[in-house]
């Protein structure tokens, strides 16, 4: 899930989230399932209120946000390692807890030698299963020159690929841009509105988690949790 902001949110508050996510993940047995993860799932980068780059926010209970996101995740790598044949994980850096997010990473790297994870410190990554290539990144950087970023990057592996996505998240709200089948979608989030994004205006976006199912060639269906 992209924008979980932790600390804002609570694992109550993502209880109905949860449970509709271990019920799809049980709903079958998966080839694979590739969970992507960071991409501000604390809202701090820390115990001082700050976000990474130090733009004061509101400041939350860490230690009780570190338990909340751990136990979140903690039930969605068990349930997919249990339904699928192998589970992959990337860590996508977010603005607000870029520290934090990378840490609890490796926490989870550790906690799961099963899983194949990467963990690189990188803005754009590309990630391709049968004839799906997905790149994911938060959005905050280089947003005007998405496409152009992956194609310098990864154009060989996007040109085989038969469905070409990017998923980004960070504006909290949906959007989808095709340019010449290389498809860009912003993930929408079901945080709740914080102080911060409150008094700047940041309001009125759909609250829903997307969970994206794909067969070896196509997009099969987008799932609002």
């Amino acid at each position: 899930y992209f924008d979980l902001h932790f600390g804002v949110a609570t694992l109550e508050t993502y209880s109905e989230v949860l449970s509709k996510t271990i019920n799809k993940i049980k709903s079958k047995s998966w080839d694979k399932i590739l969970i992507i993860f960071g991409q501000d799932c604390l809202h701090n980068d820390g115990f001082t209120g700050q976000t990474t780059s130090g733009t004061m926010i509101d400041k939350i209970d860490m230690e009780q946000a570190w338990a909340d996101l751990h136990s979140f995740y903690t039930v969605i790598f068990d349930e997919s390692i249990k339904n699928s044949n192998s589970v992959d994980a990337i860590f996508s850096n977010g603005n607000h807890d870029q520290s934090m997010g990378w840490a609890f990473g490796k926490l989870l790297e550790h906690q799961y030698p099963q899983v194949k994870f990467d963990s690189q410190m990188k803005q754009f990554k590309g990630y391709m299963w049968k004839n799906i290539f997905i790149g994911a990144t938060h959005g905050d950087k280089g947003a005007n020159r998405i496409f152009e970023a992956f194609l310098a990057e990864y154009g060989k592996i996007i040109a085989s690929a038969t469905t070409k996505e990017i998923l980004s998240g960070h504006l909290h709200h949906q959007k989808t841009i095709d340019k010449y089948g290389l498809v860009h979608k912003t993930l929408g989030s079901g945080v709740p509105t914080d102080g911060y994004h409150a008094d700047n205006a940041f309001v009125g976006a759909q609250k829903q988690f997307q969970l994206l199912e794909y067969n070896s060639d196509y997009p099969e269906a987008v799932y609002y949790i």
